[in-house]
């Protein structure tokens, strides 16, 4: 993975739309798969994921873990009420600055398999992957973790990740 203090240099780069929330944990379906999405001051230009493809369990292990880890004394998760369906929502943000490693060992103490991709949500965040020192060719949005190496992420032809 991106070394923890180079991911902080590049997000420190980029605009900050809310100072106070340094991290934002919440939870995705992408991919056909399940994912922990992280962001970082509010921006939208740089997004990482945990992804945990078809696994729902692990990620919201995860992020539960994670929630009362981090998300303050007092914090209760919130309610979601589907169709036929509730369970609790363990996303949060926080005033602590939580890198996609310290996540990333929590999920591997968990004892769950994940990617990580590194999501260039707008052109702005483009230079912050050379300073990660995950350069972007022409066309790329992003790199995903795997198995100890950054590759380009894909999907199947036709389908948006």
């Amino acid at each position: 993975m991106v070394p923890a203090e180079l991911l902080k240099a590049a997000i420190d780069q980029l605009s900050k739309w809310d100072p106070k929330a340094a991290t934002r944990l919440s939870w995705v379906n992408w991919r056909q798969g399940y994912q922990i999405k992280m962001c970082w001051y509010g921006g939208a230009a740089l997004n990482c994921y945990l992804d945990f493809k078809k696994d729902s369990t692990a990620r919201d292990a995860v992020l539960r873990h994670l929630f009362e880890r981090h998300a303050g004394p007092g914090k209760k998760p919130t309610m979601i009420n589907g169709h036929g369906w509730t369970a609790l929502d363990h996303q949060f943000s926080t005033g602590e600055f939580l890198s996609v490693n310290e996540i990333a060992e929590v999920a591997k103490g968990l004892g769950y398999e994940f990617t990580v991709l590194y999501v260039q949500e707008s052109v702005s965040a483009r230079p912050a992957f050379s300073l990660m020192e995950i350069p972007l060719v022409p066309g790329e949005t992003g790199k995903e973790w795997i198995d100890g190496e950054i590759v380009p992420y894909a999907c199947p032809l036709g389908m948006n990740l």
